[in-house]
């Protein structure tokens, strides 16, 4: 069977798994809890090669006077809390969108918290007591930031339902580049910062030397609803601190 695909950074599953149900597609580690994808080699056990980070940006409107808004994002790399990530707005770095507050922001900001906790994840993984790195990822480390294209030995998968962020990344992305950071029209592209920062944190952290490929995954928004509940229940903590 052929081996998933991340073209222009789109995971695309083995041909044979991908026509399963979708619920079908995704085990869970029995022993940490981790989301992970079905692979050729493993159709019965959690593959730990294949990370899923079902990750969701949510915006909500305050009823009341005025057009003000709540947001927040939601991450799960797993059904244990502590592979869950739910933070306000109001807890997420100032950029240049100062107070402004929407679903598509929000949902560019998950994706780029979900690839700071896909680098977490492997520093915690790659660490043992007392803080050191492990002999493996020393190496590993050590090597990272060699020139060229680097070999990976694993996927993490950043699975959204939404087509703002994954289309924009792999698809949108691309051909504004070719077109001098323009769109087809001519207009700069509307949240192009963004876009930017989230691919230079992916570069980054595929950098590191954890021997990782970050990904994005389309999916129905109904199998992302652990996300969906995080980013939702985020933004019900979100303070308007900055309005």
């Amino acid at each position: 069977m052929p081996p998933p695909t991340t073209e222009n950074r789109l995971f695309t599953g083995c041909p044979v798994i991908s026509k399963q149900p979708f619920p079908e597609q995704i085990i869970i580690c029995d022993c940490c809890t981790g989301f992970t994808v079905k692979c050729c080699q493993h159709q019965t056990a959690a593959c730990h090669h294949h990370k899923v980070f079902f990750t969701d940006g949510f915006c909500d409107r305050i009823d009341g006077p005025g057009s003000k808004f709540t947001a927040g994002i939601g991450i799960a790399a797993g059904t244990d809390a502590r592979l869950q990530i739910s933070k306000p707005f109001s807890d997420l770095p100032r950029d240049v969108n100062g107070s402004l507050r929407s679903t598509h922001l929000a949902e560019l900001k998950a994706a780029i918290e979900a690839v700071a906790a896909v680098d977490l994840f492997h520093e915690q993984y790659a660490r043992g007591e007392g803080g050191k790195l492990r002999p493996h990822a020393q190496k590993r480390v050590k090597t990272g930031d060699e020139d060229g294209e680097k070999e990976y030995e694993s996927l993490c998968i950043i699975a959204m339902c939404s087509e703002y962020v994954v289309g924009g990344m792999v698809k949108r992305l691309p051909a504004w580049r070719e077109n001098g950071m323009k769109t087809a029209q001519g207009h700069a592209p509307a949240n192009l910062d963004l876009f930017l920062t989230l691919e230079e944190d992916i570069e980054r952290v595929e950098r590191r030397g954890w021997g990782v490929r970050i990904c994005f995954w389309l999916i129905p928004r109904k199998f992302n609803e652990i996300a969906v509940g995080l980013g939702r229940e985020a933004s019900k903590r979100d303070t308007l601190d900055d309005w």
